[in-house]
């Protein structure tokens, strides 16, 4: 269980590194964004049209 915490963790930050340094290069990272927040659904419809010929289940 402790190994499984460090290894979620450690990954979470490498993750929040890298999209932070994307965002330094003006780059804006394809993040799927919870429904719960302000504009949550149009921010994922664009994602969806950008990744639906990709991913059959998106359709």
């Amino acid at each position: 269980p402790t190994s499984t915490f460090c290894n979620a963790f450690a990954i979470n930050l490498l993750m929040a590194e890298t999209v932070r340094e994307l965002v330094s290069m003006g780059i804006e990272p394809p993040i799927w964004t919870s429904a719960n927040l302000p504009g949550g659904d149009k921010k994922n419809r664009k994602l969806e049209k950008k990744y639906i010929p990709l991913i059959k289940h998106l359709g």
